[in-house]
């Protein structure tokens, strides 16, 4: 499995026959897909990246000599992953607003995480709204998962604003993440206590 940035080369050589070498003239090399018609082998660069979409990929190759003498082709499959991972927060829900993002107590937190090539996923919590820095782990994973449970968060000692953050990782380095500022408390029971606070 290989991503659009991954760097693939060849190399050849011309074995000596008869004491003598005529050395490599040329190495020719054609992407065939499942998606595409086949097009003509043209000379290969040294180094190269497969084009998309994702998918297998058939790379074939073959190098003349100086005499034009020429091997038979060859051939290595790859498979094409250029997607990121798939995420999504379902509750707390990601298009929450207001006091739909409030929490208390141990919460449950349901999305999905789908990549076909998952490494894994992290599930972490951070004080402040926006966070960057300060990420507690809640829970990790290496398999996908749809509409389940990404991991039980407990807040009883937490308060006030924290970012909800949810990364993945694939194979091939392919990176997604998504955060959710959330409330843990009660907003409607905090206003009151500020109001009485305020008389």
């Amino acid at each position: 499995v290989v991503n659009a940035a991954t760097v693939l080369s060849l190399a050849a050589r011309d074995p000596v026959s008869g004491q003598a070498a005529s050395g490599v003239k040329e190495t020719l090399l054609r992407i065939r897909s499942s998606t595409s018609e086949a097009a003509g082998f043209q000379p290969a660069d040294s180094s190269f990246a497969l084009p998309g979409p994702d998918g297998l990929k058939i790379v074939e190759f073959f190098s003349r000599d100086n005499v034009l003498n020429q091997e038979a082709v060859s051939s290595v499959a790859f498979t094409l992953d250029g997607t990121k991972p798939e995420l999504a927060l379902l509750s707390p829900a990601s298009d929450s607003v207001g006091i739909c993002s409030a929490v208390e107590g141990t919460v449950e937190v349901m999305g999905t995480i789908r990549d076909a090539h998952l490494r894994e996923f992290r599930l972490e919590a951070a004080p402040g709204k926006n966070a960057v820095v300060g990420f507690v782990l809640i829970s990790s994973g290496a398999v996908s998962i749809s509409s389940g449970v990404l991991g039980i968060w407990r807040t009883a000692d937490l308060a006030g604003f924290h970012t909800l953050r949810l990364t993945a990782l694939d194979a091939v380095e392919n990176r997604s993440a998504l955060t959710l500022n959330v409330f843990i408390g009660d907003p409607a029971r905090l206003l009151v206590l500020g109001n009485r606070d305020s008389l």
